[in-house]
Formats: structure tokens, C-alpha cells, sequence
């Protein structure tokens, strides 16, 4: 297939031709000696829409994912604008981009981390308790 060329005013005075071209294998309009549009058919116009928002599609979530990734979009945040309300499916998707886990912050290992050792010093009261 070979595009035609057609200027504005062939287009204009030949436009059942210009239509059926377009229709067949696509056509360039020109306008001065330079491309102005095209007119593709009508099937390989919505096969590109179809991939460009997949593209799209495709791109936002991997932007979200990365930005969750690096710690930049809290964990709420990342599931709201992924549509998602399960976790579990979050950590999935981060490993289906291979991108890695966020570390929590410093002040958050803190808190986890005492927390921890409360637990571990209160089983350790029960045990010697018994």
C-alpha cells in the first residue's frame, strides 16, 4: 500500500477520489508543498487509538508503581489511583514490574522495631510467669 498525495485543492475539486484513496491505503493532504493531515482508514486509525491508550494505560501504572516503589506516593495513594483496595495485589503488581518493595522510614523501623521488643519482653514476663 502507498499513500497518495493529494494538495487542498485536489482534494477539494477530486474529493470522492481523495475519500476512496484514504479510504484504501491512506492520503496525505498538502498544503504549499507541505503535509498538512492525513486520512488513514478507518481500521488502522482505531488500531492506533486502541494501542495509544493502551500505551497510556500501560504508562500510568508503571509510573505509579515506580513512584510507590521509590517512596514517593504513600501506599493509599498508589491504591486509589490504581483502582485497588487490596494490598496483597499491590505487592503482586510491584513484582510483576520487577520493581522492588518500598522500605519504610527510618522513623517507622523505629516504631516497629520497639514495638517489637515490647511484645518480646512481655512474652518473655509471661514465660517466666508460668
Amino acid at each position: 500500500m502507498t499513500m497518495k498525495y493529494f494538495t487542498s485543492t485536489e482534494a477539494k475539486t477530486r474529493f470522492g477520489e481523495f475519500i476512496a484513496a484514504g479510504m484504501k491505503s491512506g492520503v496525505c493532504l498538502t498544503k504549499n508543498g507541505r503535509a498538512a493531515g492525513y486520512l488513514v482508514p478507518a481500521d488502522e486509525y482505531e488500531k492506533q487509538a486502541t494501542r495509544a491508550v493502551a500505551n497510556v494505560t500501560a504508562n500510568g501504572i508503571e509510573e505509579v508503581l515506580a513512584q510507590y516503589s521509590l517512596g514517593k506516593l504513600p501506599r493509599l495513594a498508589a491504591m486509589q489511583q490504581l483502582g485497588i483496595a487490596d494490598y496483597g495485589l499491590l505487592l503482586r503488581l510491584l513484582n510483576a514490574a520487577g520493581l522492588p518493595h518500598p522500605l519504610a522510614k527510618a522513623a517507622e523501623r523505629r516504631k516497629f522495631d520497639q514495638a517489637f521488643d515490647d511484645f518480646m519482653a512481655q512474652t518473655a514476663q509471661v514465660d517466666a510467669a508460668q
